[in-house]
């Protein structure tokens, strides 16, 4: 039986979760874990030099450029071919998908570029102020275009008819909220990984389940 495509997409689903989670497995200390939480969104999104050498110390340079490594090599093709394959599924119209596919383009190499100047900024020992300008450019490009193709693809998702448009509707509108927060300069990991969540759920259930999609809404 050949695999559909809400299967490719739950496939990478899980791929970016099991990704998502190896991060834990990267040896930690408690100095490291009472400086932040997860010290590599931490360190993307650091203002100042000393909040950089911070990190540096409680965690180690080998801790964080693993991270980052993790992040280039693994997350984010994983993530990259999880809202690929849930747009493919979804099927919008042609001209839409492209528009959708040329954001996430732009979010993944945004997040590339940042992963370099942030390795930059570990070989500089966090002293480099203007690997932090960049980095935060990089950061701000890739939180907003990521924000904005998670949303693309909520209402990818809200055109199928059923219950996949509660979902779609949920992800569309927590996508706004989280653009909004990029603009503000606010916290947003968090919320974009919600998000993925959700649509997660809605490729695995599809997945298992035995009826054909239903017709676009709109």
């Amino acid at each position: 039986m050949p695999v559909t495509r809400w299967q490719w997409a739950a496939l990478a689903a899980v791929a970016t979760v099991l990704t998502g989670l190896s991060f834990g497995l990267i040896p930690s200390d408690d100095a490291c874990r009472a400086v932040a939480a997860s010290p590599w969104v931490a360190f993307q999104h650091v203002a100042t030099t000393q909040a950089a050498e911070t990190l540096l110390r409680a965690c180690g340079e080998d801790h964080l450029r693993s991270g980052m490594w993790l992040d280039a090599l693994a997350f984010t093709p994983a993530y990259a071919a999880f809202l690929l394959a849930t747009l493919w599924a979804a099927r919008p119209p042609h001209l839409i998908a492209l528009a959708m596919i040329a954001l996430l383009v732009v979010g993944v190499l945004a997040d590339e570029i940042e992963g370099v100047r942030l390795l930059a900024l570990i070989d500089a020992n966090g002293g480099a102020a203007p690997l932090i300008a960049a980095a935060n450019r990089a950061s701000f490009a890739k939180d907003l275009f990521l924000a904005l193709t998670t949303g693309a693809v909520g209402l990818a998702v809200f055109r199928v008819r059923g219950w996949r448009r509660y979902a779609g509707a949920l992800v569309v509108a927590g996508a706004a909220v989280t653009v909004a927060a990029v603009v503000m300069h606010k916290p947003t990991a968090a919320g974009v990984l919600a998000l993925w969540l959700t649509l997660a759920v809605v490729a695995v259930v599809s997945a298992v389940q035995r009826e054909a999609p239903g017709k676009p809404r709109f």
